[in-house]
């Protein structure tokens, strides 16, 4: 750790592996900014958090709140696109609303915070360090999980990209 603040964004910070990720940074010196879809985590309550943002991973301007609430506390540094959905969705019964909607949170979602972090590293002139949350289904595959598949391929990919242009 440095002796210098800095931020991070958590997004799915409210419980399972984001709030366990949430809890190491904090312990680790980290001022920790949590994207959650649901309100009464009780992440801030907790000490888990320094400050929740409310939003939709797949809604872009939620990604620029979390940003604009943890550079506001310290350099942003860090960034952690953890929020995801999984659901059956077998390709001969397709629900289209739920594959728009694993595809927003799954795909979307690592995209728009990407981008959010990749800016305000570029705009602050430091360096800060993106984890993507995958899956071992962006490599292997389980029956009925196209959609969610799709996206964990897809996070795979978007993470090369980002270290091949910005590492």
């Amino acid at each position: 750790m440095t002796d210098s603040p800095r931020s991070v964004v958590v997004t799915g910070s409210g419980k399972g592996i984001g709030r366990a990720v949430a809890e190491r940074l904090t312990a680790d010196g980290w001022i920790v900014v949590g994207l959650e879809r649901s309100p009464g985590s009780g992440t801030v309550e907790a000490g888990v958090l320094a400050e929740v943002v409310l939003g939709d991973a797949s809604d872009r301007e939620a990604h620029e709140r979390a940003a604009t609430v943890a550079r506001a506390r310290a350099p942003l540094a860090g960034w952690v696109n953890n929020a995801g959905i999984t659901r059956r969705t077998p390709l001969h019964e397709l629900d289209e609303t739920a594959v728009r909607e694993i595809i927003g949170i799954n795909g979307f979602g690592y995209l728009w915070g990407c981008s959010t972090a990749v800016s305000a590293f570029v705009d602050q002139g430091l360096p800060g360090a993106i984890v993507n949350i995958g899956s071992i289904h962006g490599r292997t595959s389980f029956v009925d999980h196209a959609a969610y598949e799709f996206t964990k391929g897809g996070i795979d990919a978007l993470t090369r990209s980002v270290a091949v242009t910005y590492g």
